[in-house]
């Protein structure tokens, strides 16, 4: 089942964040939504990956 089939819009993958960001000329990008939804098993460990190989400065914020 995907997110509309489920009622909800859906999430950027890690590449279409990143490359938005670039787009936008942004500072840097900010990952959220991860581990929020039980459906949604996007991890931020892709998210780094894509933002390093791609030369994006980001931060994920860690929850206390």
């Amino acid at each position: 089942m995907d997110a509309t089939q489920r009622g909800v819009a859906g999430n950027f993958n890690a590449e279409e964040a990143v490359a938005l960001a670039q787009e936008v000329n942004t500072g840097m990008v900010i990952p959220c939504h991860y581990d929020m939804f039980e459906f949604n098993t996007a991890s931020p460990e892709r998210f780094i990956q894509t933002a390093k190989e791609m030369l994006q400065p980001y931060q994920v914020l860690k929850g206390s």
